[in-house]
């Protein structure tokens, strides 16, 4: 049963249906309950993509914060060692 936000439930009713001893053509896929093969289709992804766009420009933010910051830092001891020259 469908949950919403991509979960599901009731995974304790599904499985092998037929024989105790599985066969393929009792449990052939779209029969007994079971689901369908679908060739050549791709499944959605469970992933919010506006998340991760906002996610990735945060890190790459914190990034170019970080090396401007040894790129000032690198600066600021050159000219300490150069004051002491």
């Amino acid at each position: 049963m469908k949950q919403g936000d991509n979960l599901f439930t009731g995974f304790s009713a599904a499985g092998i249906i037929g024989p105790a001893t599985p066969t393929p053509a009792a449990n052939a896929p779209g029969g007994n309950g079971l689901g369908s093969i679908q060739a050549g289709t791709l499944e959605l992804a469970n992933v919010d993509l506006t998340d991760e766009f906002a996610n990735m420009i945060t890190t790459q933010r914190s990034f170019q914060a970080s090396s401007r910051l040894i790129t000032v830092s690198d600066s600021v001891l050159e000219d300490i060692v150069n004051l002491k020259r």
